[in-house]
């Protein structure tokens, strides 16, 4: 018998706790977060960097098939997540998916709404689908 792996996704927002709300909207699916990266609660040289998601990105196995960017990224973090995400997606050849919440959900300064997260959810069912 053999088992789907998981389509594992990485999460870069305010705080931690979103992480588990995603959790529960990941509950009975094939997708798993396996790294999140924060802005304000792990120290400061473990938060979100750019260099920081490189790392983790090409570090993972398997492979990051997702990317997750909360409602509290501004902009001006996203522009360069972007180029991160697009270098790492085309070098390995992945199947991916970056759902950037707060280009739908904007103006919330702390963790994703549950909304928010309802949208991630649905739009990975879309791209993962058979």
């Amino acid at each position: 018998m053999t088992t789907q792996a998981p389509i594992t996704a990485v999460l870069i927002d305010s705080s931690r706790i979103t992480a588990e709300r995603l959790e529960e909207q990941f509950k009975d699916t094939p997708y798993k977060v396996v790294a999140v990266l924060d802005q304000s609660e792990s120290q400061e040289g473990l938060q979100y960097r750019p260099q920081n998601l490189a790392v983790v990105l090409n570090s993972l196995y398997p492979r990051p098939r997702v990317l997750i960017t909360g409602t509290s990224l501004p902009d001006n973090l996203l522009k360069d997540l972007g180029i991160i995400w697009n270098s790492y997606v085309k070098r390995w050849g992945v199947d991916a998916i970056w759902v950037a919440t707060s280009k739908t959900y904007q103006g919330s300064s702390g963790p994703s709404s549950q909304e928010a997260l309802e949208h991630a959810r649905k739009a990975l069912d879309e791209k993962f689908s058979n």
